[in-house]
């Protein structure tokens, strides 16, 4: 494939997944039509336009609940962790203390660095493509920023256990955009692609594969002629999904799979507003064999008319009325069930989060329930497609720029990498709740608590929510020292008391002698 023109590749590709498009386009359609608007000629526009606004608020709602879910503002989403390993090893509490400090660092380092690229807009749109049209593709370039492809401007294969191997792009490109070294490459001035981009669309294609190794083969064509090539040891791709079946490259969305009801409510809410633009016609209807016409309607206020009058009303005017509200009824009873079995899925029913720039992690938590609840399997396929990779490339690139201390080969056996948010928080929930069942259980029983390690499971709590025990638990010789120190200063006092209380007899039994 190495010797193909990309542009002749992308092409065949786009040519067999016809059926996808179509399919993706109307979802878009039904909800988001800026993700993948309508290209085609000779379409009936009435079919895919919409009359609701339904899907796109449920899918803004998913979108904000999964965004928050993932990339939380406020809370760190990974940590690097000193790994079992090494803690199991003969290394000292203090140089376990001083690793993961460095390791604390070294993360603030890197969510700072991602922060300041303003990642989370773009995260946002991956995961409106995600939902709507069932995948897309992302390339986080070299500045750090990640360009993202609409899905018709991108085509990919996938292998049979549903990884991709391939991913082939392509985006417009101006000729006064392009360096020096590209242009040596095409053997062309700049002019002379200047004039031919105002004849015809200059595209740059892009097509990277992975190599069995795990590598990155990417090569650049423009007007079928190589511009650029690299080999990249990290993928620089996002390719997230929601779900495909197997043996197909492309997967089907979340909106897809609930396309019948908003398809239905969609036709329904056409048919409501066209039943409300005709009851709401004021048209008044006047009988001429009863000396009425039609400018005697329009006459001024207080002008004396002459017509037929019937028990003080004029004979032969009236309004047209339309009798169709059963069947307006009928219909707002149809409509509303779809309504809410679509708010239910799209969680449009749920409890809104709180307003804020900052979330807590217990609303990280409770958003990763429910979003697990409605997306099901799908929801850690995005977590896993989104996040490990995306840190991956960002800590790559930053040890590669000298923005970051890379870690010394011999230490990799040595980190574990945890994130925190998406299912690990769902994980975490799950761990407190059996934990607090556990006690609960233990307490009604006689004797339990006292079979209970509390200093265990003040930890389990501690490591449940991420939090650093080595440096928050005091470990059981500081609890010894303490005690001991406790009990160093009860005897001082009593010491002290007794002292006292010996004078004062001593005192008294001299007075008395005295006397």
């Amino acid at each position: 494939m190495n010797d193909a023109s990309i542009e002749a590749v992308f092409g065949k590709w786009d040519g067999e997944r016809g059926a996808f498009m179509t399919r993706a386009r109307e979802c878009a359609a039904f909800t988001l039509p800026d993700v993948l608007p309508w290209q085609w000629s000779g379409l009936d526009a009435d079919i895919y336009r919409p009359f609701q606004s339904l899907g796109s608020d449920g899918t803004a709602n998913l979108v904000s609940k999964l965004l928050m879910a993932l990339f939380p503002t406020g809370l760190p989403w990974f940590g690097h962790r000193p790994s079992i390993r090494l803690r199991a090893s003969d290394a000292s509490p203090e140089q376990l203390e001083e690793f993961a400090d460095w390791l604390f660092l070294r993360d603030r380092l890197i969510l700072e660095h991602m922060e300041a690229q303003h990642y989370r807009v773009a995260m946002r749109s991956l995961l409106e493509h995600v939902l709507v049209v069932g995948d897309t593709v992302g390339r986080i370039t070299d500045d750090y920023e990640i360009q993202q492809y609409r899905k018709d401007h991108f085509v990919l294969r996938r292998n049979g256990r549903g990884r991709v191997r391939a991913v082939i792009t392509k985006e417009r490109v101006e000729a006064e955009e392009l360096d020096d070294e590209v242009l040596a490459r095409m053997a062309q001035t700049r002019e002379e692609l200047q004039k031919l981009s105002d004849e015809r669309e200059l595209w740059l294609y892009t097509m990277g594969e992975r190599q069995r190794d795990g590598r990155w083969s990417i090569r650049q064509q423009i007007l079928k002629q190589t511009v650029v090539e690299s080999v990249e040891p990290v993928n620089p791709y996002l390719t997230p999904g929601y779900v495909e079946l197997p043996g197909e490259h492309y997967s089907r969305s979340f909106i897809e799979e609930r396309i019948g009801d908003l398809r239905s409510f969609n036709g329904l809410s056409k048919a409501i507003l066209d039943a409300a633009a005709i009851a709401a016609k004021h048209n008044p209807v006047v009988d001429p064999t009863k000396n009425w016409v039609a400018t005697d309607l329009e006459t001024p206020n207080g002008a004396v008319l002459e017509g037929r009058v019937t028990g003080n009303v004029p004979d032969g005017i009236g309004y047209i009325r339309v009798e169709k509200s059963h069947d307006m009824a009928f219909a707002l009873n149809q409509s509303d069930r779809i309504e809410k079995r679509l708010g239910k899925q799209l969680l449009l029913e749920t409890a809104a989060r709180r307003e804020g720039e900052r979330v807590t992690a217990t609303e990280v938590m409770r958003t990763a329930r429910e979003l697990d609840g409605a997306l099901g399997a799908a929801y850690a396929r995005i977590c896993g497609e989104i996040q490990q990779p995306y840190l991956d490339r960002i800590t790559y690139q930053m040890e590669r720029d000298r923005l970051l201390v890379p870690l010394p080969k011999p230490m990799d056996p040595a980190v574990d990498v945890q994130i925190l948010t998406g299912m690990a928080a769902i994980r975490q929930t799950g761990d407190l709740e059996k934990l607090g069942a556990a006690m609960q259980l233990a307490g009604q029983m006689p004797g339990g608590l006292e079979r209970i390690r509390f200093d265990e499971v003040v930890r389990q709590i501690f490591k449940a929510l991420n939090l650093p025990i080595d440096k928050l638990l005091k470990t059981d010789d500081e609890i010894a020292a303490e005690r001991e120190a406790a009990l160093r200063q009860q005897g001082l006092v009593e010491a002290q008391s007794q002292a006292i209380q010996s004078a004062g007899s001593i005192a008294e039994t001299a007075a008395k002698g005295a006397a």
